[in-house]
């Protein structure tokens, strides 16, 4: 089984960039691009730290390229911005109240990224079950909580209720279907050119209703009372689980595109809400990707945090290893660690500098009204090496780089 981090590695786009010759500023530029669309606060795009924005860029690149996936973001980050215009404070409450399952939806996401198998050496048998195991757990556990959410959302201008809207007691199926009348978009949850609600498919996976016959799949569900039947190739199959997944990238794109065009209002609502480790690897080495470094290795102890970091840039030079140094105020604030360190490697490999600070200095540097940079100067430290072997790792010297 892969580790997190390979899973993350193999999947970033940013590192492609950075390999085919994109400068930080050029991704940056292609970032924030991407995102000022759908922004209405354009000054967040402006003054955060394009790191902190480097997830939600490459996923509403990734929107941006599947049929109506503009179409269906607009319309989903809609219903965020109408709650919002109609009721401010019951719309931030809203949210806030379920953080927690979006969360817990997120950390189900990477356990299936985890689990994730290479489905075209596997029989039709076995390639039939996981990919159909992938489709109900992806509308279960992580497409579901986002729908739910929704429909409370809508009910706050569309009832004009101040009693709340109580979803708790819905079906999947009954949460899709008011969702699709609702928002008037029928095939954002039943994916072309099956027509199929996503409901019905994670029923099909969840009662093992299905089966191969010949070279296809047979998949059978029931539609008002009557037993239907879809027949779908390999191939089919497969574009499925992608088109259920794009659903899932919308969804958390347009709630974290509402939650930072109002980032101020949610400042200190979810101080007591922890992310999951996999979900602080993936956000704090996507920031470090846009700026054209790699995580290669990392190590998360009691006392201390050490990242492994390989810069995608072929120059290496003391102003790449300036660039490198200012993400231990990232791993601090994702980590809070008594010793914050990073092992930068060159674009070949080789271990030229540990940069490292502790937990003393860094509750000095970052403040309420920004970083203290000379503080930050003052008290971190630069070990560097004069050779070393390109295939050097944290176990060859005691998990300390130099």
């Amino acid at each position: 089984m892969k580790s997190p981090l390979e899973r993350i590695n193999e999947g970033n786009p940013l590192h492609k960039l950075s390999e085919l010759g994109l400068t930080p500023p050029e991704i940056k530029e292609l970032i924030l691009s991407t995102l000022s669309p759908y922004f209405e606060n354009q000054e967040v795009l402006s003054n955060t730290d394009v790191g902190l924005l480097a997830i939600e860029g490459v996923n509403v690149g990734k929107i941006s390229t599947i049929p109506h996936g503009d179409k269906f973001l607009s319309a989903t980050l809609k219903n965020y911005r109408s709650a919002y215009a109609d009721d401010p404070v019951r719309t931030l409450d809203v949210i806030t109240s379920w953080e927690v399952r979006i969360q817990n939806a997120t950390n189900e996401f990477w356990n299936q990224c985890l689990f994730e198998v290479d489905k075209m050496d596997l029989s039709l048998e076995r390639f039939r079950f996981e990919v159909f195991r992938n489709i109900g757990s992806v509308t279960e556990a992580c497409i579901q909580p986002y729908l739910r959410e929704g429909l409370v959302l809508n009910a706050i201008y569309s009832q004009k209720s101040n009693s709340g809207f109580d979803e708790s007691s819905m079906t999947l199926g009954t949460v899709v279907r008011k969702y699709s009348y609702f928002f008037n978009y029928d095939s954002f949850l039943s994916p072309a050119p099956w027509k199929i609600l996503v409901s019905d498919w994670r029923n099909i996976a969840q009662h093992h209703s299905s089966s191969v016959k010949d070279d296809k799949i047979v998949a059978t569900y029931n539609r008002s009372g009557r037993e239907q039947s879809v027949i779908l190739s390999r191939d089919q199959l497969l574009d499925l689980l992608r088109s259920i997944s794009f659903r899932l990238s919308i969804l958390k794109a347009a709630r974290n595109i509402f939650m930072w065009d109002n980032v101020d209002e949610f400042r200190n609502r979810f101080e007591d809400i922890e992310a999951g480790e996999d979900t602080v690897l993936f956000m704090a080495s996507s920031a470090m990707a846009s700026q054209g470094f790699q995580t290669v290795e990392h190590i998360i102890k009691d006392d201390e945090v050490t990242f492994v970091l390989r810069d995608l840039q072929p120059a290496c030079d003391h102003g790449r290893i300036a660039h490198c140094s200012q993400f231990v105020i990232i791993l601090w604030q994702y980590y809070r660690r008594a010793m914050t360190r990073i092992c930068y490697k060159d674009a070949s490999g080789v271990l030229r500098t540990t940069i490292q600070v502790s937990n003393k200095t860094m509750e000095s540097v970052v403040t309420e009204t920004g970083i203290e940079w000379d503080m930050l100067l003052d008290g971190i430290e630069f070990i560097h090496k004069k050779t070393e072997k390109p295939n050097n790792t944290m176990e060859d010297n005691n998990l300390g780089c130099a």
